[in-house]
């Protein structure tokens, strides 16, 4: 799973890992992700029942981004979808995908359908304004 959210990494356009609402009218979904990591939280755990942190740090979020993105970490990990899924959902202007050679990443036109991440086990434990000696 690290692989693919190292996709994240980086300035992309994130209309399809969000919710979009009409009633914003958004039209620039282009966020920077600075950092996306899988952490395990306690590595001398059983495998199986390991529990693991998802360490984003971004400039800025679209709504919904974050639970959108993790539904799909969690397709990817139980692998209900291929590990390129991020790259075709970030591939919405063909010219700009720079992942993989146009020909092997499709262009995905509108938002595919999947269910959201359960909001209740994501948590906002820092945001920019706080001292580094407040963070975690």
């Amino acid at each position: 799973m690290q692989s693919v959210a190292n996709y994240l990494v980086g300035e992309h356009d994130f209309r399809n890992l969000c919710e979009l609402d009409p009633g914003k009218q958004i039209t620039n979904f282009r966020r920077y992700v600075m950092r996306a990591e899988i952490i395990p939280v306690s590595p001398e755990s059983n495998g199986d029942n390991r529990v693991y942190e998802f360490d984003l740090v971004g400039s800025a979020f679209l709504y919904h981004q974050v639970r959108h993105m993790m539904a799909v970490l969690f397709l990817v990990g139980t692998v209900l979808e291929q590990s390129s899924i991020i790259s075709n959902l970030m591939n919405v202007f063909p010219a700009k995908s720079n992942q993989l050679p146009k020909s092997q990443l499709p262009l995905m036109e509108r938002k595919p359908e999947y269910q959201m991440a359960n909001a209740l086990p994501l948590m906002l434990y820092t945001q920019p304004w706080m001292s580094m000696a407040n963070r975690r």
